[in-house]
């Protein structure tokens, strides 16, 4: 996601934005993103979180959240219980719904399975939940794979007065 928001040529989030309220952390609480790349930024509560990833939402057509705190937990990379991370996600969504769950329409999915069998550590088979709502969650019904995301995200901005193009 990095890589494409850079070749893309988009200005990415600093820690100046975060420390601002204008940004997220992939660890949604900012503890293993402060430790990892060695600064100081404020704990923060995911719900707060989740509200502030709405405010940003709602001022963008386009807003991306890319946490891989489940894939690094689901291969045993990282000292946090699966458990912990689940609570920080739901807690994320549940900020971002209460603040804007009639404004934008908000799609969560994985890129693959892994988090949900912890018997092993590499990536599962296993089918890989859709979560849509907001306003434009009809538009998403039917999708077949991951691969169908990106395009359907491009149907919908070109589709909607006053957003994006391409």
């Amino acid at each position: 996601t990095t890589c494409a928001a850079l070749a893309a040529g988009l200005k990415l989030r600093t820690v100046d934005d975060l420390k601002a309220g204008r940004a997220a952390t992939w660890d949604v609480v900012g503890d293993l993103f402060a430790s990892r790349a060695n600064v100081e930024v404020p704990a923060i509560d995911p719900k707060t979180v989740g509200n502030r990833l709405s405010t940003l939402a709602a001022s963008h057509d386009l807003t991306v959240f890319e946490t891989f705190l489940p894939d690094l937990a689901g291969h045993g990379r990282i000292g946090i219980a699966a458990a912990e991370v689940v609570r920080r996600l739901d807690q994320l969504m549940a900020g971002v719904l209460a603040a804007s769950a009639d404004q934008v329409t908000v799609l969560l999915t994985s890129d693959h399975g892994n988090f949900e069998q912890r018997s092993t550590r590499s990536h599962t088979r296993n089918q890989v939940p859709w979560l849509t709502t907001g306003p434009f969650a009809h538009c998403f019904t039917g999708l077949g794979s991951l691969a169908d995301v990106a395009p359907r995200i491009l149907e919908v901005l070109s589709a909607v007065p006053g957003k994006a193009s391409s």
